[in-house]
């Protein structure tokens, strides 16, 4: 008797763990996870996606928008702190920027955790490898200020040109962090634009694009209070319209039909 149950006619990752589905009975389950092959052949929106990768980008952006408003509000009470509470304000201004960096490092971690069940090929892969690259470059090069900065304050003992090396190399590692910010930003707005249609979401997609140009034309003149507040304020909405759309999918959409990618 022929067996007439479809196979999987392409290479098909699981939404799950990543196995190559193909040439496997469409019915049965992935034998790495046991995960319905069904489930992994509806198609490149997120609605079909494994939950645990979808949790991991709401959490994700949740942490990057939480990251935002520290530094909106650091960017606006800077000035404030200064005339009231005088160099004090430096020292309060620079405890928030650190957790605005961590909560921002690790909500951009999460949202570019790998989908299983995309293919390595994937448009979005490179944008996203860059950011993980990109943001261990920026911890390294924290980690490095902040030493740096410890053996000049406490550099009682060493020779003025010992105290003015670590200072240059606290520069060095200061600019190599800002160059690792600059190169993510644009990696996050290109793995954005990808993400966008797999939601899907236009608006998303339209606001990833004007700021890959907008955002730093808006941060150069930096001297002008309300442009980079206002840079800031478009990037945390762009990020709030992710975050209702991932919560809507994690509450369940109608899958479309899977019989085109079978035999």
């Amino acid at each position: 008797m022929t067996d007439l149950t479809p196979a999987v006619a392409e290479v098909r990752p699981c939404i799950k763990c990543g196995y190559n589905l193909q040439g496997l009975p469409a019915t049965g389950n992935c034998p790495e996870c046991a995960t319905p092959i069904e489930r992994s052949l509806r198609g490149d929106l997120l609605a079909f996606s494994d939950a645990a990768y979808l949790r991991a980008l709401l959490r994700g952006v949740t942490f990057i928008m939480a990251g935002i408003l520290l530094v909106i509000l650091n960017f606006i009470i800077g000035i404030a702190l200064v005339a009231v509470i005088g160099p004090g304000a430096t020292i309060l201004s620079g405890v928030i920027g650190l957790a605005a960096s961590g909560i921002s490092i690790y909500g951009y971690y999460l949202y570019s955790s790998p989908d299983p069940g995309q293919l390595s090929e994937n448009r979005g892969e490179q944008p996203r490898r860059i950011v993980r690259i990109m943001l261990l470059v920026s911890v390294v090069a924290a980690i490095a200020q902040f030493v740096l900065l410890m053996i000049g304050d406490g550099g009682a003992g060493m020779t003025t040109g010992s105290l003015s090396g670590a200072g240059g190399l606290q520069l060095v590692a200061s600019a190599i962090g800002g160059l690792a910010w600059i190169v993510q930003y644009f990696a996050v707005m290109l793995y954005t634009r990808w993400l966008a249609p797999r939601i899907p979401s236009e608006r998303i997609a339209k606001r990833a694009k004007l700021l890959m140009w907008l955002g730093p034309v808006l941060f150069v003149f930096f001297l002008c209070f309300l442009a980079p507040l206002i840079a800031m304020i478009m990037y945390y909405n762009m990020f709030s319209w992710m975050r209702k759309d991932l919560i809507a999918l994690l509450k369940g959409a109608e899958p479309p039909s899977v019989a085109a990618m079978m035999y």
